[in-house]
């Protein structure tokens, strides 16, 4: 009963399911997943979808002639791939290529007693959120890994201290300024929990490669607002810096996968058909806006706290 019910499922792409889309669908399919989509699937499009694209694990790019079969084809209006630099292939700039974010990290922890990091960042997300709340520091240096590109991180300030998940939610709610430099792919989960948590992200993207747009006045900085000027000054700190600047108006709504569903309707220009907001057999609303309802309740009741 299970497997015929997993077969007939309409959100999973097969070539049956392919015949039952609509215009102004979106199909997600994962970056080790596009080469079986473009072989397998993409010839049975026939109505006009958007494409979206990402992968948690660090994995190769898909060949160029795979991008290239997506983006030649006609009913392909656009495809929104996470960390364009390293998955947009050789032409990123592509009309019809457009960026999406990370997101958050959901990963468990090692200690099987501490919450996961979701549970931990919704946590804090609603902690920060009381009236009461404040940001009593500067600038909060994370904990940085070494990784590959330890040179790069040379003159970044890093805590040695690693934390449990809901200490570092905490410790960067509570600071206007945390620095994220690049991981293994330019956009990192750091961006986004800051964000979310009403704290500026320094990092070391930037606005002038224009693909990464997406962060465009919610509160990030990028490498030509603060962090080259750092570099060419290491003779003042970055506190000394920060406190200098006028303070960054951060949207914490970055988190909400609503705010993406309305931005790709908005860059698209048209209405999109989305499964996780409307949940047609269901009948009921998605999860991400119970929890959001619950958020705002807490906001504007803070004596049930």
């Amino acid at each position: 009963m299970a497997l015929e019910h997993q077969i007939s499922n309409p959100r999973i792409l097969t070539q049956e399911t392919m015949t039952r889309l609509r215009t102004n669908d979106t199909i997600y399919a994962t970056y080790d997943q596009v080469r079986d989509f473009v072989q397998d699937l993409l010839p049975f499009l026939t109505v006009d979808v958007v494409l979206i694209s990402g992968q948690r694990e660090y994995i190769w790019a898909p060949l160029q002639s795979t991008i290239d079969a997506v983006l030649q084809h006609p009913h392909v209006l656009y495809w929104f791939c996470q960390n364009l630099p390293k998955y947009g292939g050789t032409h990123p700039h592509h009309p019809k290529l457009a960026s999406f974010p990370f997101g958050i990290k959901q990963r468990v922890t090692d200690d099987p007693l501490q919450p996961t990091n979701g549970a931990a960042y919704q946590q804090v997300f609603q902690e920060a959120l009381h009236p009461n709340f404040s940001k009593n520091r500067t600038l909060f240096a994370g904990y940085v890994t070494v990784m590959s590109n330890a040179r790069d991180r040379a003159n970044i300030p890093a805590s040695s201290t690693v934390l449990l998940p809901v200490e570092f939610y905490r410790a960067t709610a509570q600071s206007r300024y945390i620095p994220s430099p690049n991981g293994d792919r330019p956009e990192c989960y750091r961006h986004y929990e800051a964000l979310g948590l009403g704290t500026a992200p320094i990092t070391q993207l930037s606005r002038e490669q224009g693909l990464f747009a997406h962060f465009e006045g919610i509160g990030l900085l990028y490498q030509e607002d603060f962090y080259s000027s750092w570099m060419n000054n290491a003779s003042a700190s970055w506190k000394d810096l920060l406190e200098k600047r006028i303070p960054v108006v951060v949207h914490r709504n970055v988190v909400l996968e609503e705010y993406w569903m309305e931005y790709v309707d908005w860059y698209v220009d048209r209405i999109l058909t989305w499964w996780d907001r409307y949940h047609p057999e269901q009948g009921g609303p998605t999860t991400m806006t119970v929890l959001l309802h619950d958020f705002v309740s807490t906001w504007h009741e803070p004596s049930k706290k």
